[in-house]
Protein backbone atom coordinates (compact mmCIF):
# COMPACT_ATOMS: atom_id res chain seq x y z
CA UNK A 1 0.00 0.00 0.00
CA UNK A 2 1.23 3.50 -0.83
CA UNK A 3 0.10 6.48 1.51
CA UNK A 4 -0.23 9.83 -0.34
CA UNK A 5 0.35 12.61 2.67
CA UNK A 6 -0.88 16.18 1.86
CA UNK A 7 -1.29 19.80 3.39
CA UNK A 8 -0.44 20.87 6.66
CA UNK A 9 1.53 17.60 8.88
CA UNK A 10 1.86 19.72 12.03
CA UNK A 11 0.12 19.84 15.54
CA UNK A 12 -3.15 21.19 14.49
CA UNK A 13 -3.14 17.94 11.58
CA UNK A 14 -1.94 15.33 12.95
CA UNK A 15 -4.84 14.09 15.68
CA UNK A 16 -7.20 13.99 13.07
CA UNK A 17 -4.52 12.00 10.58
CA UNK A 18 -3.81 9.40 13.85
CA UNK A 19 -7.79 8.89 13.62
CA UNK A 20 -7.97 8.44 10.19
CA UNK A 21 -4.70 6.04 9.97
CA UNK A 22 -4.88 4.37 13.33
CA UNK A 23 -5.44 0.94 11.78
CA UNK A 24 -2.48 1.48 8.82
CA UNK A 25 -0.36 -1.52 9.11
CA UNK A 26 2.43 -2.68 6.03
CA UNK A 27 2.93 -0.12 3.96
CA UNK A 28 5.31 0.07 0.78
CA UNK A 29 6.06 4.00 0.68
CA UNK A 30 4.88 7.46 2.35
CA UNK A 31 4.77 10.17 -0.02
CA UNK A 32 5.08 13.47 1.38
CA UNK A 33 5.14 15.79 -2.00
CA UNK A 34 1.97 17.49 -1.46
CA UNK A 35 2.98 17.77 2.25
CA UNK A 36 2.41 21.95 2.24
CA UNK A 37 4.21 22.60 6.05
CA UNK A 38 5.98 20.09 8.81
CA UNK A 39 6.43 20.60 12.56
CA UNK A 40 7.50 17.98 14.86
CA UNK A 41 4.52 16.82 15.76
CA UNK A 42 4.12 15.65 11.55
CA UNK A 43 7.87 13.91 11.76
CA UNK A 44 7.07 11.79 14.87
CA UNK A 45 3.69 10.90 13.45
CA UNK A 46 5.36 9.77 9.89
CA UNK A 47 8.22 7.67 12.27
CA UNK A 48 5.39 5.61 13.84
CA UNK A 49 3.41 5.12 10.66
CA UNK A 50 7.21 3.68 9.57
CA UNK A 51 7.63 1.72 12.73
CA UNK A 52 3.97 -0.05 12.26
CA UNK A 53 4.86 -0.66 8.72
CA UNK A 54 8.04 -2.34 9.79
CA UNK A 55 6.42 -4.48 12.36
CA UNK A 56 3.60 -5.41 9.94
CA UNK A 57 6.78 -6.74 7.87
CA UNK A 58 7.34 -4.26 5.04
CA UNK A 59 9.89 -0.80 5.35
CA UNK A 60 7.94 2.39 4.37
CA UNK A 61 9.91 4.15 2.45
CA UNK A 62 9.56 8.14 2.37
CA UNK A 63 9.64 9.45 -1.04
CA UNK A 64 9.40 13.29 -2.26
CA UNK A 65 10.70 14.45 0.80
CA UNK A 66 10.37 18.50 1.17
CA UNK A 67 13.27 20.19 2.19
CA UNK A 68 11.40 21.52 5.54
CA UNK A 69 11.26 18.00 5.83
CA UNK A 70 14.82 16.58 5.56
CA UNK A 71 15.68 20.13 7.71
CA UNK A 72 13.77 19.12 10.90
CA UNK A 73 14.84 15.28 10.59
CA UNK A 74 18.34 16.91 10.67
CA UNK A 75 17.61 18.98 13.81
CA UNK A 76 16.82 16.10 15.84
CA UNK A 77 19.70 14.00 14.42
CA UNK A 78 17.49 11.08 12.50
CA UNK A 79 18.27 10.05 9.44
CA UNK A 80 15.52 9.55 6.42
CA UNK A 81 14.48 5.87 6.42
CA UNK A 82 14.08 4.41 3.00
CA UNK A 83 14.00 7.81 0.96
CA UNK A 84 13.29 7.54 -2.03
CA UNK A 85 12.76 10.54 -4.92
CA UNK A 86 12.33 9.27 -7.94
Amino acid sequence: MRLQLSGPLDVGSVPALWRRHRDIGALESIDLAQVKRVDSAGVGFVRVLQARSLAAGSEARLENLPGHFTELLEAHRLQPVGERDD
